[in-house]
């Protein structure tokens, strides 16, 4: 185990699977945000990335849960989602995978759970992304900055998509 609390062996297998993402141009944000808006019940949220965008910046941690075969796309997401997170400290490791369930660190990370334990997971001041049902609980948005998200979108690529709120970000943080 090294200090960010997951063996060499995850590290190199997270980063492996990161690299091939990139080349295969997984669209996991787009298809986490388009299930996660099928099965919202909140029908005053019309593109669901604001709860997912929203904890991230708000500096709260998240876990991104899933299962060993939802490995890959916990990686990837984990990896796009930590692109539009403020930096904290350049020395911060992202742990994209872990199997250690009891290690947390500060950040969003991917953790390994089986479909019965994420259903049952609870976090206190954590939001948790649970891949295995496509589920996100964590505190509602009820703010007006990001409001110019809530308009529902298309995007052809995960880079569009992060593009476009990176540019809106960008245009915030101008007023």
């Amino acid at each position: 185990m090294d200090c960010s609390g997951h063996s060499g062996e995850d590290r190199a297998a997270a980063e492996e699977i990161k690299d091939q993402a990139a080349v295969g141009n997984e669209e996991t944000m787009r298809t986490v945000s388009h299930h996660l808006d099928n099965v919202s019940k909140d029908l005053s949220i019309s593109f669901p990335f604001i709860p997912l965008l929203f904890p991230v910046l708000a500096g709260e941690d998240m876990v991104v849960c899933g299962s060993e075969q939802r490995k890959h796309t916990v990686i990837d997401f984990v990896d796009k989602i930590n692109s539009l997170k403020p930096k904290a400290h350049p020395n911060h490791k992202v742990v994209l995978w872990t199997k250690d369930q009891e290690v947390r660190p500060k950040g969003v990370i991917g953790v390994c759970y089986e479909r019965g334990e994420s259903a049952a997971l609870n976090l206190p001041d954590t939001a948790i992304l649970d891949a295995n049902a496509c589920v996100l609980r964590t505190v509602p948005y009820r703010g007006v900055l990001l409001s110019s998200l809530r308009h529902k979108r298309r995007f052809p690529s995960d880079a569009a998509l992060i593009a476009f709120v990176a540019a809106t970000l960008t245009n915030l943080s101008s007023l």
